[in-house]
């Protein structure tokens, strides 16, 4: 199973991974960027070790905003006692839900409830969310159905140790309107023993193929121990020599 199913995607966009280190001691969440112009190109994650946020920034603030800066700078990690992971502001709404933790399920449509598909027409990229409350996970993919309103897909995470579950903005073809992700959340293969091999690993993964373009932007792991206590997080920047 490997990251294979990542592998195949030419183009995910970004991407949220959620699963179990194969030791059963951490929560690991991943997060991954990826971009096809300037303004999506120029950006890196930082982790607020204070905040305990990993964040999206720019590094050309110039040519980002040739962009829409709204959509392409926000948190995509909150760690608190919970964790809220997302591909935009989103991350806040999920975060807040977790102040009273229920299933994260319950959670993520409660979050989801106030946004929709992000307004970047012809490709109206899908909302991604996922949540951990406490050893229990879930996902969503809140996109643009085909008569133009909103329909939210939520799932439960599988926390099985070594395994994860993949999903993304796109479904990994690099075409024009970019199509959504859809269907199951992919399953692979969580094979780091920190956060920092879990980003190195999965960066190498959406290296590009001979003759295609470079779409990675960066992507950022976390390891939450839930026995222990305490985290761990890897980040790997391509502006900051990421190969």
């Amino acid at each position: 199973m490997s990251l294979e199913a990542l592998a195949e995607m030419e183009y995910p966009g970004r991407f949220i991974i959620l699963g179990r280190d194969k030791r059963n001691e951490c929560n690991v969440a991943i997060y991954g960027l990826t971009g096809r112009s300037p303004a999506s190109q120029a950006r890196k994650i930082v982790y607020n070790a204070v905040k305990k946020e990993v964040q999206v920034e720019p590094t050309e603030p110039d040519v980002l905003r040739t962009g829409d800066p709204a959509l392409l700078i926000y948190p995509a990690m909150m760690m608190g006692y919970e964790f809220a992971v997302s591909n935009g502001a989103q991350t806040k709404s999920v975060a807040n839900q977790l102040h009273a933790p229920s299933a994260p399920v319950h959670v993520l449509m409660l979050a989801h409830s106030q946004w929709s598909f992000e307004p970047d027409a012809p490709h109206y990229t899908p909302r991604i969310s996922g949540c951990f409350v406490r050893e229990e996970g879930g996902l969503i993919v809140h996109k643009r159905a085909e008569n133009g309103s909103a329909v939210k897909h939520i799932f439960e995470v599988p926390m099985i140790p070594g395994r994860g579950s993949l999903i993304a903005t796109y479904d990994g073809a690099n075409r024009n309107p970019l199509p959504s992700f859809s269907g199951e959340p992919r399953l692979v293969s969580i094979e780091g023993n920190s956060a920092e091999d879990m980003a190195e690993q999965v960066y190498a993964t959406i290296a590009p193929k001979d003759g295609c373009p470079d779409f990675r932007v960066a992507v950022a792991a976390a390891y939450v121990n839930t026995r222990r206590g305490g985290k761990d997080v890897g980040i790997v920047n391509r502006q900051e020599g990421g190969k």
